[in-house]
């Protein structure tokens, strides 16, 4: 009779230990539900002349085809541009069907904001942050305050910036 009992004691503990070691250990298992999905990377906000600040570009050659693309054009020497850039990563956050791509009008060693550079006088820049924005195929549709509002109703839509 006891050796019968061992012998179920000696089947319950293989059984558990063969439970237990058939699982990896918990700081080897992936965090969080694998079920879902990781969150997406977050997109980065291109500068198109971020080589050679100040120098002209032709937005329409920079396009992001099959989306809204706005152009942004900066300088790092104005509040409320250095205010926009976390306001437009959060959109491209949350609309995967915007992209955003940065201009930027100074020239090195530049002070102030440089409204004479080829960036701000080829484009017509004459505040900032100032935008351009091209449709889905490549298309111009707005510049300047129709722009600027258009952006901002984007952002309002999506609960970044609150309505008027």
């Amino acid at each position: 009779m006891q050796t019968r009992h061992l012998t179920w004691c000696f089947f319950f503990i293989s059984l558990l230990a063969l439970a237990i070691g058939c699982s990896p250990p918990a700081r080897n298992r992936p965090a969080g539900n694998p079920l879902i999905p990781p969150a997406e990377a977050p997109v980065r906000i291109e500068i198109i002349n971020e080589q050679y600040p100040g120098r002209s570009v032709d937005p329409s050659q920079h396009v992001s085809m099959g989306k809204h693309t706005i152009f942004e054009f900066y300088s790092d020497n104005c509040v409320p541009s250095t205010q926009m850039l976390p306001l437009l990563e959060k959109l491209t956050q949350v609309r995967r069907d915007l992209a955003v791509k940065r201009i930027n009008i100074n020239r090195p060693g530049e002070s102030g904001i440089d409204f004479a550079s080829p960036a701000a006088r080829d484009n017509d820049v004459h505040l900032v942050p100032y935008f351009k924005i091209y449709d889905p195929q490549g298309r111009f549709l707005s510049q300047d305050a129709k722009a600027k509002a258009q952006v901002k109703a984007w952002m309002q839509d999506a609960g970044i910036v609150r309505r008027d």
